[in-house]
């Protein structure tokens, strides 16, 4: 990852981490967490920061609407 990518990623995550939508673990907690998501860098015009929750989803119940 280039330099500049790399400093604007780390930067969105901690503005995620301070909003609340994700917590930062210690290397160990990641470790014995079930549920860990990799962050990926896209491009489509802008860049964003997306979280991947394939593993996670694997684990939810569908729910089912109207």
């Amino acid at each position: 990852m280039p330099a500049v990518e790399q400093t604007w990623s780390i930067a969105e995550e901690s503005s995620f981490v301070s909003v609340g939508y994700v917590r930062r673990l210690s290397p160990d907690a990641g470790l014995g967490s079930p549920c860990v998501s990799p962050f990926l860098v896209g491009n489509d015009g802008k860049d964003r920061l997306f979280v991947d929750v394939r593993y996670i989803n694997r684990f939810i119940r569908p729910r089912k609407f109207k």
